[in-house]
């Protein structure tokens, strides 16, 4: 119920207060689209959960939803939703964008499709996540006389 200066806020929560005034004044409505790069940006990773829930409900209300990401909590959460058919209502895709291709890096942008995070080939969101955990296990087994 308290009220402060923009400029005092959080710049994730800030984020989050624009989609509400975006809400209120009738520019996210159904039959609207919301582009949006890097919603995770300044965000609190405990809000990335709650953010993805407000994105859907946006996407079941009629806005077309289309993000730019390289956040492997908010991309997941979308692909569990999508595999797991908890979105019915709303169709998630997933798009990979690499450079390259027949002409080298020079060559025209390449696209990917798929229906989950871990149907693009070649994704890097995931293979730098699996690689953050190889030192780890590797330390694990040598602890545990592996």
């Amino acid at each position: 119920g308290e009220r402060y200066e923009a400029h005092l806020v959080a710049e994730g929560l800030r984020r989050i207060a624009t989609l509400a005034h975006l809400v209120a004044n009738g520019s996210i409505a159904p039959g609207s689209v919301l582009f949006w790069d890097e919603p995770e940006t300044n965000l609190n990773p405990r809000l990335i959960t709650q953010l993805v829930d407000v994105l859907v409900e946006f996407a079941r209300k009629g806005v077309q939803v289309v993000l730019a990401t390289h956040d492997y909590l908010l991309s997941h959460r979308l692909s569990l939703l999508s595999e797991y058919g908890q979105n019915p209502a709303a169709p998630i895709r997933f798009f990979g964008l690499a450079l390259g291709g027949p002409g080298g890096p020079e060559g025209p942008v390449m696209v990917t499709a798929g229906d989950t995070l871990a149907s693009l080939p070649d994704n890097p969101i995931v293979d730098e996540f699996a690689r953050h955990y190889d030192p780890e296990r590797s330390l694990f087994d040598r602890s545990h006389g592996g």
